[in-house]
């Protein structure tokens, strides 16, 4: 499959297990000559000081991406949302910012559903998994303009091969989802329902959109599970009683909330739906849940 990916930071490391790919220049918008199987729009915000220039800069990225989708009617298009995860820590409360963002990740949906070709990525469904702290690494950044730690690549990789697979149609059949700092910021058990970060203010609002997605991932036939270290009834007094909470018990189908170690909670919810466990996707934003997940053979 050969693909074309308009960026304008140096991601080369995050897409080096596809054989035939190539990039644009920095922020180049022009569509190449020859047609490509794929083209996919991956643009980060810029960590810039000035909250004007980052709220400018959402903007021609607007302008920039309905340019190159007028111009590409062969081919699949992948379009990647925008994020806050690579913003200064302090600009993340302005609501200025925040709805613009929103915006063109509304605008990046509707240019999607226009043809079956386009599809959308949301990215936030990787950097959930990391701490602002690990997705960038300044050294590297003023270096080379790499936009995501190196340390990372593989995982993202790893991620985007499940997207491409479900876009692909090999689709997985079970998703299973920790809790804290997975489907709401902060621990229950130690922030209580009040306190955990769940609503339309950042960071809530990531949460938020990342619960609307898994429930509609529900409703075209995915199975959704949870495996969280977590109290039980505290769990299900939050999502009867939270304002904000998108999901319900209903739409999960198994779950294990319990102090047992995750990997054997997997196992146990794939025996229990009678599924492979090469058929399920676990997000959970503790690395070491991850890998001990990997080392257990769990996908």
């Amino acid at each position: 499959m050969s693909v074309y990916i308009f960026r304008n930071f140096t991601v080369e490391p995050l897409f080096s297990n596809m054989l035939e790919v190539e990039f644009s220049g920095y922020n180049e918008i022009q569509v190449p000559d020859k047609d490509y199987d794929m083209y996919i729009w991956c643009y980060f915000l810029t960590p810039e000081a000035d909250e004007n220039k980052v709220l400018s800069e959402i903007e021609d990225f607007k302008v920039k991406l309905e340019l190159v989708l007028n111009k590409t009617s062969k081919g699949n298009f992948l379009i990647f949302t925008l994020d806050y995860r690579n913003l200064a820590i302090w600009r993340l409360s302005s609501n200025w910012l925040s709805e613009s963002i929103s915006s063109f990740n509304t605008q990046a949906y509707e240019w999607a559903s226009a043809t079956s070709r386009r599809k959308v990525v949301n990215i936030s469904g990787f950097l959930n998994g990391y701490g602002s702290e690990h997705i960038i690494d300044k050294k590297y950044y003023y270096l080379s303009k790499f936009i995501i730690n190196p340390a990372i690549n593989s995982a993202f990789q790893n991620w985007f091969r499940t997207v491409l697979n479900a876009f692909e149609g090999k689709k997985k059949k079970c998703l299973i989802v920790d809790l804290d700092n997975t489907l709401w910021g902060g621990i229950l058990g130690e922030d209580g329902i009040e306190g955990i970060k769940l609503g339309n203010s950042y960071p809530g609002n990531c949460f938020l959109d990342f619960q609307q997605h898994i429930k509609e991932s529900g409703k075209n036939g995915v199975l959704l599970a949870i495996n969280s270290k977590n109290n039980e009834d505290d769990v299900w007094a939050t999502f009867n009683n939270h304002p904000d909470i998108v999901l319900s018990k209903d739409d999960f189908v198994s779950y294990r909330i319990n102090w047992q170690d995750k990997a054997s909670n997997i196992r146990e919810i794939a025996n229990e739906l009678n599924i492979g466990i090469d058929s399920i996707v676990f997000i959970d934003d503790n690395p070491a849940e991850r890998e001990i997940r990997q080392q257990s053979h769990l996908g």
